[in-house]
């Protein structure tokens, strides 16, 4: 990885931190038919439209950070 890159893990809380401030949730769902994992950012009140709500795709997620 670059140094210049964030990880899984931070570009997940950048995300997370964005729909805080916009009152908005955050949704992690395992991706069956590609591998990996979808994220989801959509109103609390609405539930997950997969293409509009559609923020990132991670081939893998780490629970810490691996900057």
């Amino acid at each position: 990885m670059s140094e210049l890159t964030l990880c899984n893990h931070c570009s997940l809380q950048i995300i997370k931190r964005r729909a805080k401030k916009e009152s908005k949730e955050v949704t992690i769902i395992k991706n069956i038919e590609h591998g990996g994992t979808d994220v989801y950012v959509h109103s609390k009140s609405e539930s997950i439209d997969k293409e509009k709500d559609f923020a990132a795709w991670f081939m893998e997620l780490s629970s810490r950070c691996c900057c």
